[in-house]
């Protein structure tokens, strides 16, 4: 999503397997918003930040 997103439905991360935070796009709004759902919902977490696709891949199957 967008970074001016800030009224997504949070339900979007109900089916994912792994929730990917790229902290140098997204506003505080949304990553509380995220954070919350992802806690209740007991998603893991992956902060990143930059646009290295391997690096993100090798975050992911940690």
């Amino acid at each position: 999503m967008d970074a001016d997103n800030y009224g997504f439905d949070a339900k979007i991360m109900d089916k994912a397997d792994v929730v990917v935070i790229k902290t140098d796009y997204m506003a505080h709004a949304q990553w509380y918003k995220v954070i919350e759902r992802a806690r209740k919902l007991k998603k893991r977490v992956v902060f990143f930040s930059g646009n290295n696709i391997e690096e993100l891949l090798l975050k992911i199957t940690e």
